[in-house]
């Protein structure tokens, strides 16, 4: 720093050097604060504008329904749920999606249509908005049985079913380039 100063002053004439370095910093640092001021009003508009859901493939009700035939083989429901899937003797619902989509798609796509629609119709059911991680929180709670899980699945398994239906392209075409604008 102190090397830096001297430069300045030894190369513009004493005390103007110093204050051509003053302002040099003020205008980097203006510089820096407008880009981040930038990209926080960004994710502001964002946050409010939410995105539009993700746009409903033939795979998605296949995903629900591979999930429903998981949970009826299995008949072992983990009832604590932490979203680590390594166990194959039990199942939750965050792991049984996971697990179908895998099998369906041969990926995981924590955004889905498939995951978005059945988070939407835990939050329909429970009446609750306090989960932290939806699947998870209504897979754990002490009042969830897995009656509620099959209730749950089967409406997001129709749901999805009447949206695949009414899809229209143009919309679809919108909907990922909006969520995916780099692709």
């Amino acid at each position: 720093m102190n090397d830096l100063l001297y430069n300045y002053y030894s190369q513009r004439n004493g005390y103007i050097g110093i204050l051509c370095w003053m302002i040099d910093l003020v205008r980097n640092t203006t510089i820096v604060l407008f880009s981040v001021g930038l990209l926080w009003l960004f994710i502001v508009i964002a946050d409010i504008l939410d995105f539009p859901p993700p746009p409903v493939t033939e795979y998605d009700e296949k995903i629900i329904e591979q999930t429903i035939v998981g949970f009826n083989e299995l008949h072992i429901w983990n009832k604590q749920d932490n979203r680590s899937c390594k166990e194959v003797e039990t199942l939750s619902l965050y792991c049984a999606l996971v697990q179908a989509s895998l099998k369906v798609t041969g990926e995981f796509n924590h955004n889905s249509a498939a995951l978005e629609q059945v988070r939407d119709e835990i939050l329909s059911l429970s009446k609750r908005s306090d989960f932290k991680h939806i699947l998870m929180d209504f897979n754990n709670h002490p009042d969830t049985s897995i009656d509620d899980i099959q209730i749950v699945l089967k409406n997001a398994k129709k749901r999805l079913n009447k949206k695949y239906k009414a899809k229209n392209p143009v919309i679809d075409l919108l909907s990922t380039l909006i969520r995916y604008p780099f692709i």
